[in-house]
């Protein structure tokens, strides 16, 4: 029997909400199989980094998306790139040659190994393309994008899909009538007219949810619920198809936006030159967000990039800061420890500060949240940080090749999932990939790897503090959480 994996992707669903109550299927395929209590993503915590390191076994600082948005002046100067966009994403294809993304991706290593892969996807343009942005040049392979059917690959599946499914169900918070649409794709078409060795079937909720109606809301809930119903669906499909391994996960958790303040105004009320690029007189380039970026003239990041991430540090929404390599400013650390170094990096990544205090929904995790641009109300969900909810995502594995009712504390991580699948395949992973096989989830598989090493790194300015652990297990480093404080 040739092994066959599923993977059903939750997005932005916290390991914390998957419970009896908002998750009964999920907690039926735990039961059967593995579930892994110390998921964790990849930094940033941001959905289209997650996706790519998904795809390629990579964390961003190997596969080289650096962000959801970021500012590239090979693509741009002046445009921050955006991976939402299609547009976008084929203007960087084009800057990079065609190597945007710098590792292998999975549907690569299958199609060396003579298999195939598809993906289903109802989230965004960039969240269809990114986990398999390759698709196009791998024949056999393909991608249904739901909502955006002009990036469903090849032209003939999008001709065959539109005409038994109809144009897709419009976008709506919630946005769960393109689940079931997801799903009616892959169990009446992809896999009875396919049969792919490895399907991504990924909804876009309960994200969406999250980010526009509240972490703990009573429709938040209902769409988890929803969510979960569909993915009962494919388990009970799953009951007749022994050879199908089963793999439901997310890609990063969210804490709730509860106080606000707008970075750029205060460089700038700080006195400093802030533009949103460098091509005019500005002196720093800011892109805010829950993960912001600044960037400096190469003249003043000795000068002018340190007085302000320093008279940042001493404000109470002030979270991590990562700098670049060769940027050398007191109580930052190095982006390296964060595996995000890369030549698309910005000179200084921050985060808004956040901690495990109980939100308005009595959930933990809240967070300080920019205001410039933010179209999100108080207690929405947000991500794209270290903390503890941000980075602890879920994943579930189960089927012939897993151990069953077995909740494994190993760490595991988001590019574990690229090498595990191409093991159960009997393939090797691509020389790019940071991630491992999780062995220890496997039936012939040893119990538990070497005892985990856990490292602490902090810095500190002032009264200003951060600090990072990490988890090494098996040549493979996890991002455990991180936090900053004032003293």
């Amino acid at each position: 029997m040739n092994p066959k994996f599923v993977v059903v992707g939750f997005d932005g669903l916290r390991a914390d909400l998957v419970t009896e109550r908002n998750t009964p299927n999920l907690m039926r395929l735990a039961e059967r199989g593995v579930r892994f209590a110390n998921q964790r993503s990849v930094f940033p915590t941001e959905t289209r980094v997650n996706m790519t390191a998904i795809s390629t076994g990579a964390n961003a600082g190997r596969h080289g998306v650096v962000g959801n948005r970021y500012l590239d002046p090979k693509i741009d100067p002046e445009v921050p790139f955006n991976t939402f966009l299609r547009t976008m994403i084929d203007r960087g294809q084009i800057a990079y040659d065609g190597r945007l993304v710098e590792a292998t991706s999975l549907g690569e290593m299958l199609h060396r190994g003579g298999k195939r892969m598809a993906v289903v996807a109802s989230g965004s343009e960039g969240t269809s393309m990114m986990k398999m942005h390759d698709v196009r040049q791998l024949s056999g392979n393909l991608t249904v994008s739901c909502h955006y059917p002009g990036i469903t690959t090849p032209d003939a599946v999008a001709t065959e899909v539109a005409a038994r499914f109809g144009p897709p169900p419009d976008i709506r918070h919630p946005d769960t009538a393109i689940v079931k649409y997801a799903t009616d794709v892959f169990l009446d078409y992809v896999w009875p007219e396919h049969s792919p060795d490895v399907t991504i079937l990924w909804f876009d909720e309960p994200d969406t949810s999250l980010h526009y109606l509240g972490l703990g809301t009573k429709e938040t809930q209902a769409t988890i619920q929803y969510c979960d119903a569909q993915f009962g669906r494919i388990l009970d499909w799953a009951a007749a198809h022994p050879e199908v391994q089963v793999i439901a996960m997310s890609d990063h958790g969210h804490v709730a936006m509860t106080w606000g303040a707008s970075v750029p105004q205060f460089l700038r009320e700080a006195g400093f030159s802030v533009g949103d690029h460098l091509q005019g007189d500005a002196d720093l380039a800011i892109l805010p967000g829950h993960t912001g970026k600044l960037h400096a003239r190469p003249e003043h990041r000795r000068t002018v990039l340190r007085d302000a991430v320093h008279a940042m540090m001493e404000q109470p929404w002030c979270g991590m800061m990562l700098a670049k390599a060769g940027i050398e400013i007191e109580g930052t650390l190095p982006q390296s420890l964060a595996f995000v170094e890369h030549p698309r990096s910005p000179d200084i990544y921050y985060t808004m500060r956040t901690d495990g205090g109980l939100g308005r929904d009595d959930l933990p995790g809240r967070t300080w949240y920019d205001t410039t641009g933010n179209a999100l109300a108080p207690g929405a969900g947000q991500h794209g940080g270290l903390q503890k909810e941000e980075v602890n995502g879920f994943l579930i594995a189960a089927g012939s090749l897993f151990r069953q009712g077995v909740v494994s504390e190993v760490f595991s991580g988001i590019p574990d999932l690229h090498p595990t699948i191409l093991h159960g395949l009997g393939l090797a992973p691509a020389d790019s990939a940071t991630g491992r096989p999780l062995l220890e989830a496997l039936t012939d598989g040893p119990e538990r790897p070497a005892s985990p090493g856990i490292e602490e790194f902090t810095s500190a300015w002032g009264r200003y503090r951060q600090s990072l652990r990490r988890v090494k297990v098996a040549g493979a480093t996890y991002l455990d959480h991180g936090y900053a404080e004032t003293l």
